[in-house]
């Protein structure tokens, strides 16, 4: 990880024009990590009404909320992993991301299947599978969620499935490589319009998706899923290519809430809010005031890929409990589970960058005026 320069706000206002977004968000003092802490958890309430009764997520306009959260994580990421490709060649940028992402969603599987899944065998009821426990692990062990369920597991459920979170996890991956191979492109890694290109593009094809039945319905699915998650990561590596020249602005953060209040009200924020949410994004992450919330040990992914199946166990161990009850326990419950994964797997696995060392000559201004990772804030995307 590149070490921090000793005035990084300094180096960012001779990248950017004063008053830039890139000026404004201090890249070793944010408030990043907080806003996606708030994003998991939001994940969560999603999900509640789902795993008490089975009913469908909440949902604000054409998106429930966690589809909201989604969005935000997908733009906050694409700033920052188009931020760390600007300044890292080609391998080691995929090895950090590889130990970003695998080691606690493997280890999340391992402990589905070989903790919570035979705490719902204590029931009487289903029959017990260990087999299926061990295919559960290895049939997702490459992201792609192939075998969503246990074998006689959640008997009683509303929902059988044991972590609706994770299928997001692949398509962020493919995200990364996507914009690795994109920086081979030496345009890219100085002029925006490359990447702002297939964002268009990906936005584009989201919409017709939406609006016509031009792919199968066996394949519509998949391809208006990966359309709309790398619009709105595209979004988001736009704008941090921009951000020197982009003003940071209350104003234009004001534009961007009415322009997705609009686009929620005519249906139609699930294809279109990439580019306000990121800027809506990247400047809350500059300008509020929660720097020192999750900086130095980032558990928002823990709480991500552990809370679905924390609320499965309650809503099996506790059928009775209503969503407000719900939520709070899981929150409650999912937080020392995120906290050991950053301590026993996350943090540890990202001290074995340096076996994979960048090569790269000096970087672009405008991407030495953030530091791939500030010392003490490690995010998910570092």
């Amino acid at each position: 990880m590149v070490s921090p320069t000793p005035d990084a706000r300094t180096n960012a206002g001779r990248a950017g024009r004063p008053g830039s977004l890139l000026d404004l968000l201090d890249p070793r003092s944010n408030s990043l990590n907080a806003i996606r802490l708030v994003l998991a958890s939001s994940v969560i309430v999603s999900h509640a009404p789902m795993i008490v009764s089975g009913d469908d997520p909440y949902a604000i306009a054409d998106l429930d909320v966690g589809g909201w959260a989604v969005a935000g994580f997908f733009v906050v990421s694409g700033w920052l992993i188009a931020s760390s490709r600007m300044s890292t060649d080609f391998a080691p940028f995929m090895w950090r991301r590889l130990i970003r992402i695998m080691p606690a969603f493997w280890v999340a599987l391992l402990i589905t299947a070989a903790v919570f899944a035979p705490m719902t065998w204590l029931s009487d009821e289903g029959e017990r599978s260990p087999v299926s426990a061990l295919t559960y692990v290895v049939k997702n062990a490459g992201l792609w969620i192939f075998q969503p369920t246990i074998d006689g597991t959640l008997i009683g459920n509303p929902v059988s499935t044991w972590n609706e979170s994770l299928w997001t996890l692949s398509w962020e991956m493919l995200c990364y490589l996507g914009i690795a191979l994109v920086f081979f492109w030496g345009t890219a890694r100085t002029r925006p319009w490359p990447v702002l290109l297939l964002w268009g593009a990906a936005t584009a094809a989201t919409v017709v998706i939406r609006e016509t039945d031009w792919v199968s319905i066996s394949t519509g699915s998949a391809v208006g899923q990966g359309a709309r998650l790398g619009s709105y990561f595209l979004a988001g590596a736009a704008l941090r290519m921009m951000a020197h020249r982009v003003p940071g602005r209350a104003t234009l953060a004001a534009a961007c809430v009415v322009a997705l209040a609009v686009m929620a009200w005519f249906g139609v924020a699930g294809a279109l809010i990439g580019a306000p949410m990121a800027y809506l994004s990247i400047y809350l992450g500059a300008v509020l005031p929660l720097r020192g919330v999750a900086r130095t040990n980032d558990i928002s992914y823990g709480i991500y890929i552990y809370g679905f199946p924390v609320g499965q166990l309650l809503a099996f161990y506790a059928g009775g409990l209503g969503v407000v009850q719900s939520i709070t326990l899981n929150v409650l419950l999912v937080i020392p589970l995120a906290w050991m994964s950053w301590l026993w797997v996350e943090s540890p696995a990202m001290r074995l960058k340096s076996l994979v060392p960048s090569r790269r000559g000096p970087a672009p201004a405008a991407a030495r005026a953030q530091p791939e990772s500030p010392s003490r804030h490690v995010s998910r995307e570092e």
